[in-house]
């Protein structure tokens, strides 16, 4: 796929049937376990990895300033459902409204910095754009993609006629005065906070129509809250007794922004895909690595080859996953850029979160971009595997299971890619290029 023309064509699409910053990389890690007298040489081995697939139900989709709607249908991954919700303030602080005042008009301009769509036909379908208020107040726990269900927004619709978008680069709103009214009754101290605004007049969620589940097509469209907007215009008398219109300005997402994603994709799911590996992003099925079933088989390796793992010094190792070439080259412009292990971790705020293993702030490391000349993913766990040979049984959870999922780099570090959709077949663990560690290792000698 392609973003703003990112798009696939359909013969791709058929063909395909036959992504946290302020990280501390410790490079010296396994080096004081080398005795400086001590001569060692270096191996090389390769196991297969114990893969399966599992869907990444509650990501972090509180994307800043982007939001993500809109619905496809696809022959591979089936039907994913993408809708925004986010929070309206005062662009200015010290709002007066003014006297009596009259609503004249409500209008929200939203900014669309990117499209996504299965075919060359679908970039222009149209699509119903459909508006409603949300019940409840957006903060920082609703921040997952299965936060905003439909019980927490309105059925009547704040649009005052009917938005069909095609594709451009803005949707315009036109809201109804039901909706606009609470601003004009606020009071200056309601006004001047953006805390007491949310507290009084919640945010929005913008949604389209599914696709039915017989048609293939559809359309993502990505919103750039930074340049969208929304106004209200007025009739009010000023403190000199004058009538006159005034317009004030609000801002989109300013504070809170998340999106709610549903995917079909869960039928891959299965503890031990022989035959092939799908990729869905965003909430869809993935690759997934338990961190128990990966020692267990590092453990059966060294065994196998009268290793003992305590003498083991593990120097590099990447994680495989080999594709194959299908034929046609438009194929992998929907599969994702690049797949990297990403883990779980709680916040301080005891929220568990999705992140890229450490290894992903080395510049030095492979970070899994797609290989068109070896068809492969390859990233770099050196760090990740040494850590989980030296981590005792009792202490392994489910946060230290790996995750393949797109990435992408950004000023304030990398980040997993919930804004691009992509999809695609990896090689499965029966096949002959299946998924594997290959890892770099010396033998301490007693």
């Amino acid at each position: 796929m392609k973003n703003s023309g990112f798009r696939v064509v359909m013969a791709a699409v058929a063909a395909v049937l036959f992504i946290c910053s302020c990280i501390n990389v410790d490079h010296t890690l396994g080096s004081m376990y080398v005795p400086a007298n001590q001569d060692i040489s270096v191996k090389v081995a390769e196991i297969p990895l114990p893969v399966c697939m599992d869907m990444a139900d509650s990501i972090q989709t509180n994307l800043g300033t982007s939001a993500v709607f809109g619905a496809i249908n696809t022959p591979m991954c089936g039907r994913f459902y993408a809708e925004s919700a986010f929070s309206i303030t005062p662009t200015y602080d010290s709002l007066v409204i003014g006297g009596d005042p009259v609503f004249k008009e409500m209008v929200a301009v939203l900014s669309v910095e990117g499209n996504q769509s299965l075919t060359e036909d679908q970039a222009v379908i149209p699509q119903n754009i459909y508006a409603y208020q949300l019940n409840v107040k957006l903060d920082s726990s609703l921040i997952y993609n299965n936060s905003i269900t439909p019980d927490k927004y309105g059925t009547k619709s704040i649009l005052k006629e009917n938005v069909v978008y095609t594709g451009g680069d803005e949707i315009k709103l036109y809201l109804t005065e039901d909706f606009a009214r609470p601003i004009l009754n606020m009071t200056f101290q309601q006004l001047d906070s953006a805390e007491l605004f949310m507290e009084n007049f919640y945010g929005i969620v913008i949604k389209t129509d599914h696709v039915e589940e017989l048609d293939l097509g559809g359309r993502l469209n990505r919103l750039n809250l930074a340049y969208s907007q929304m106004s209200l215009t007025y009739t009010s008398t000023n403190s000199a007794g004058i009538r006159r219109d005034t317009t004030v300005e609000f801002s989109l997402g300013a504070y809170y922004s998340v999106c709610r994603y549903e995917s079909s994709s869960l039928e891959y799911a299965q503890a031990d895909p022989s035959e092939a590996l799908y990729y869905e992003g965003f909430c869809g099925v993935k690759p997934k690595i338990k961190a128990r079933a990966l020692r267990d088989a590092i453990r059966g390796w060294a065994d196998e080859n009268n290793i003992e793992l305590s003498q083991m010094l593990l120097t590099k190792a990447s994680i495989v996953f080999p594709f194959e070439y299908a034929g046609d080259g438009e194929i992998y412009e929907a599969y994702p850029s690049n797949l990297f292990p990403c883990k779980r971790f709680r916040n301080t705020s005891g929220r568990v979160l999705f992140c890229p293993i450490e290894e992903i702030a080395d510049d030095d490391m492979e970070h899994g971009e797609i290989n068109l000349s070896q068809f492969h993913y390859k990233s770099d766990a050196s760090i990740y595997v040494q850590k989980l040979l030296r981590t005792d049984d009792k202490d392994l959870t489910y946060l230290d299971d790996i995750w393949m999922m797109g990435t992408y780099s950004a000023a304030d570090g990398s980040h997993i890619d919930y804004k691009n959709y992509s999809m695609g077949v990896i090689n499965g663990t029966g096949d002959e290029r299946h998924p594997y560690l290959r890892f770099t290792y010396s033998l301490l000698l007693d």
